[in-house]
Order: structure tokens, then sequence, then C-alpha cells
């Protein structure tokens, strides 16, 4: 009935001593249990951006969005179960170990108190992960379910935050189980692409890098000197129209030495 939701009437009839009795109509609404599945790529619920069939890059952080199957107002028994499992490929996707739970719906509580659509449920819930397997399953507390008015809708979504670790493409569905009745999702499907020039992941420091080293090698740069000439003394004549002469006075000094050289003698 889940599947397809809807009224349904029951009426018991008694036979007593002959005479048949038939006791009241009585009307169950079962609601339609149809749970979603999506994938995004923030923790936002007021994000409804779903990347389902699309691309998601080597070592992207994403999430698988688990919306769960909503229960209409006067549902016709007590909620005592409602829980999320998600059997995913933990060949091409790792759990990070951060999850969250958003109320879709707003839903009154039996003291009258009333949680807001959007509200965070997450304290509500716990999580049972099996990374080996690849498997997550999150419910919630059944003392919070039975905490729920009767007259009131319930529906929550979970967000799964995965972080993808290898190329290919991959596929997941994950189990809706309300009051022990289980109800699968449709299922999502992304691809990975192998990309060499990028090996690197930029949204984890722990990945290696290739550094970059830059030498800097200051130039030498010789000092030159201003163009102002030094005046230097000098050691030879560079006039040779003045060799002549010199040649004369010193034939004149050498005769006058000899001179008087004779003279003293």
């Amino acid at each position: 009935m889940g599947q397809t939701g809807g009224s349904y009437e029951n009426q018991a009839y008694q036979i007593d001593f002959g005479n048949g009795y038939a006791s009241n109509i009585v009307i169950n609404n079962v609601p339609k249990i149809n749970p979603k599945k999506d994938v995004t790529l923030t923790l936002d619920p007021a994000d409804t951006n779903n990347v389902d069939g699309q691309t998601i890059p080597l070592n992207t952080v994403f999430n698988y969005r688990l919306i769960g199957g909503i229960i209409p107002a006067n549902h016709s028994e007590e909620l005592f179960e409602y829980n999320f499992y998600d059997d995913y490929d933990q060949t091409g996707d790792r759990y990070t170990g951060q999850y969250k739970v958003f109320a879709k719906v707003d839903i009154t509580l039996k003291d009258g108190s009333i949680i807001k659509s959007g509200a965070e449920l997450t304290q509500y819930t716990t999580a049972e992960v099996d990374t080996a397997k690849g498997a997550i399953t999150i419910k919630f507390k059944e003392d919070f379910l039975r905490s729920v008015s009767i007259d009131s809708a319930f529906q929550a979504e979970s967000y799964i935050q995965m972080k993808r670790i290898a190329v290919g493409t991959f596929e997941n569905t994950y189990i809706n189980t309300v009051n022990g009745v289980t109800y699968s999702s449709n299922t999502v499907k992304t691809t990975t692409p192998e990309d060499p020039t990028d090996p690197t992941d930029p949204q984890d420091p722990s990945s290696p890098r290739t550094s970059t080293v830059i030498n800097y090698k200051p130039q030498s740069t010789a000092y030159q000197p201003s163009s102002v000439q030094e005046t230097l003394p000098n050691t030879g004549v560079t006039n040779n129209a003045y060799m002549p002469l010199l040649g004369i006075i010193g034939l004149v000094t050498s005769f006058s030495l000899l001179g008087l050289k004779a003279k003293k003698d």
C-alpha cells in the first residue's frame, strides 16, 4: 500500500447467535512512500541543483541527498521507525564521516511545539557506518519519532558527504524504511573521467604537489667609471715636431759639460 498510497476503508462484522452486526467504518490513510535521491555539491537544503547524470571531477567532495518519503498529516499510526540506508560503491566513493539531516516539512510535536521546514534534525539521529562494505544507515531515534503528533506531516532528508576517489561510472540507490517497510529510491549515476593534466587534489592539502623552486641569481654589474678623463703625467713626447730641437739641446748641453771639465783640469 505504501507504494501507491490512498485511503482504505475497513469494516468488521460480527455474528452473534445468528444475528449479524456491522462495526463502524474505519478509514485508514496510507501514505504514498516515494523516496528520491539526488547528487549535490553543497549541504544547503535550499540549493536544489542536482548533478545526477553529470560529470564529477576526481577528488571532488560532493553529497548524496537522500529525500525520505512524506508521511501526510492525519496518518493512521504513530511513527516509530524512519531510516536511510545507503549502500554506496566504496571503490569510487569515500565517506568523509560527515552527514546532516533536515526537516522537509513543518513538524508538529505532541507537546504543541513546531519544527519548521529546513531545520536541522541531525541531533535526533544516529549513524552506523561500514566503510569496508560501503554502507551507511542513518536512523531517527525512536523516542523522537513517537513525539511527533499523528495529526502532523513528517518528512526528512539526509545529506551524506562523499569524496570521489576513482575514475569511472558509479551508480547509487538507497532504501528508506518507514515503520518496518522498506522503499527503494531512484538510481543516480555519475561519471569521473581521467584528468592527466591535474593529478593533484586542490581540496586535499595532503595530496602531493610539485614544488617550484626559484633560484634567484643577482647579476653583478661591473663598476663603470665616469666619463671624466683623468690627467696623467706624460712619460714620453707625443709630438714628433719637437724631436730635432730636443736633439740639438742635448748636444749643446754635452759640449758645455765637456768644456767645464777641461777648464778644471
